[in-house]
C-alpha cells in the first residue's frame, strides 16, 4: 500500500511539473509576442511622429515634402537595429531585412533614422543587394 502511494505521489509531481514547465514555456511565448507588437507599434509611433513634425514645417516645406511623398514607393527605417523597408505611407512594413545600421557609414545611418526615401523597386532591390551580407 505505501509502495503505490509514492509512485502516485512521484506520479502527480511529474504532472505537476509538466505543467508549470508548460505555463513557463507560454508566458516566454506570450512576452515574446508582446515585444514584436510593442516594437511594431514604436515604429508606427515614430512614423506618425515624423509625419507630424514635416506638417509642422511652413508651408514652402510642406509643398515640396508633398511633391517628395509622391515621388517614391518605398521608405527605409530602423527596427530592433536592423534595416526595416515601408511603403511610401511610412506605416506598412514591406519587408524587414538582416542589414544592421550600425555597418552602415554614419550618413546613411542617419538618413534611414530619418526615414530614407527610396525612389523605385528597382532603387530598393540595387540598395538591398549592395548592403546585405
Amino acid at each position: 500500500m505505501k509502495r503505490s502511494t509514492g509512485i502516485r505521489l512521484l506520479l502527480l509531481l511529474a504532472v505537476a511539473a509538466l505543467c508549470g514547465g508548460a505555463y513557463a514555456i507560454g508566458y516566454v511565448y506570450s512576452v515574446r509576442q508582446s515585444e514584436k507588437e510593442l516594437a511594431g507599434e514604436l515604429a508606427l509611433l515614430e512614423a506618425q511622429r515624423r509625419e507630424e513634425a514635416s506638417e509642422e514645417e511652413d508651408p514652402a516645406d510642406s509643398r515640396e515634402s508633398a511633391a517628395e511623398a509622391v515621388s517614391y514607393e518605398y521608405l527605409l527605417g530602423e527596427q530592433d537595429g536592423y534595416v526595416i523597408v515601408y511603403y511610401a505611407d511610412g506605416r506598412t512594413v514591406y519587408s524587414v531585412t538582416d542589414i544592421p545600421v550600425e555597418y552602415l557609414s554614419p550618413e546613411l545611418q542617419r538618413e534611414i533614422s530619418a526615414g530614407k526615401p527610396i525612389a523605385s523597386e528597382e532603387a530598393l532591390y540595387n540598395f538591398l543587394e549592395s548592403y546585405s551580407s
